[in-house]
């Protein structure tokens, strides 16, 4: 009678798609999908998707797999770089709501159940992200802040929310966590039709900042690593950190990358008139003024450094 309570438990909650692309984390895995298979909310699918890990994360996850029918595991032939291998599970999902999560994230046992009900009670939310509590390497604490709750944007929070998404500094900007929260499944497939590449989290979290709310549940419901080196030196053959590299070498790489990635948000007709009328134009202004002031300073911080000399 209990396992029959618990089928139909299940059949009335909406289904969850987990999104685990991996290459060599064979260190870290089990951890990740001891925490994944523990979550109270029950109605689950779990893809890995494994891009050729010369390590023995393939064989971590077959074990994994025998013993719990919610994981579908998949391998590439060949590494064919983060995002490719993301999209390859994102094209397969049939949740309502779609989670990323890296093979070195842990969560507690309630953090679905939460962010699921978050947003059921928020339509016109696109995620819902909570406080993550940041470790090194080292398994030292590093920060856990919070983040704002937006329902559903006005013109002017949208553009605060935009330009802290945009503008990079030394350090990236707390918004960027949110690409830690819970999905619209039917949204992410909606940006993806009309653009298949990627250039990056902040790109594709600035797509829905436009229109759409993002809910903070304000408990510390995960443990992100931080690792030491940023993801293009971790993994340097990958297409996306070859690309990264290019840009953020060259002088003006950095405004380079800003006038693509606002190129690509104006074309997309995910993107509201509304939001390319209104919101986009002002925050485009303030970026790059704001990245043309730095790149004088730091000009002039050249020159009178050679001038000592």
């Amino acid at each position: 009678m209990q396992d029959n309570n618990m089928t139909e438990k299940k059949d009335r909650l909406p289904l969850v798609t987990i999104s685990m692309p991996v290459f060599n984390g064979a260190s870290s895995i089990s951890n990740a999908l001891d925490s994944i298979v523990a979550q109270t909310y029950p109605n689950l699918e779990i893809i890995v998707s494994d891009n050729a890990s010369d390590d023995e994360t393939f064989d971590i996850c077959q074990r994994y797999e025998k013993k719990d029918p919610r994981i579908v595991l998949q391998r590439q032939d060949s590494n064919v770089g983060v995002y490719a291998n993301s999209r390859s599970i994102w094209k397969r999902a049939r949740g309502r709501y779609i989670l990323f999560s890296g093979c070195d994230d842990t969560w507690k046992p309630n953090f679905i159940e939460k962010l699921v009900a978050a947003l059921e009670n928020n339509p016109h939310a696109a995620l819902a992200a909570c406080r993550a509590e940041y470790y090194s390497e080292r398994d030292e604490f590093l920060d856990a802040k919070p983040l704002e709750n937006l329902e559903k944007p006005t013109i002017f929070q949208a553009i605060k929310r935009l330009y802290h998404l945009l503008y990079i500094g030394e350090e990236p900007k707390n918004y960027n966590r949110y690409i830690l929260g819970l999905f619209n499944l039917d949204l992410v497939k909606k940006f993806m039709a009309d653009y298949p590449d990627l250039p990056g989290d902040t790109a594709f979290l600035s797509a829905f900042a436009c229109d759409y709310g993002f809910i903070f549940v304000d408990e510390p419901l995960m443990k992100k690593i931080k690792n030491d080196k940023p993801f293009r030196e971790r993994y340097k053959d990958d297409p996306y950190s070859i690309s990264h590299r290019k840009a953020i070498e060259t002088p003006l790489g950095r405004i380079k990358m800003d006038i693509e990635r606002f190129a690509y948000l104006f074309s997309s007709s995910f993107i509201s008139t509304r939001s390319k009328v209104f919101v986009l134009p002002p925050v485009c202004i303030v970026v790059f003024w704001g990245l043309g002031m730095s790149f004088i300073w730091k000009l002039i911080g050249r020159f009178l450094a050679a001038f000592k000399r």
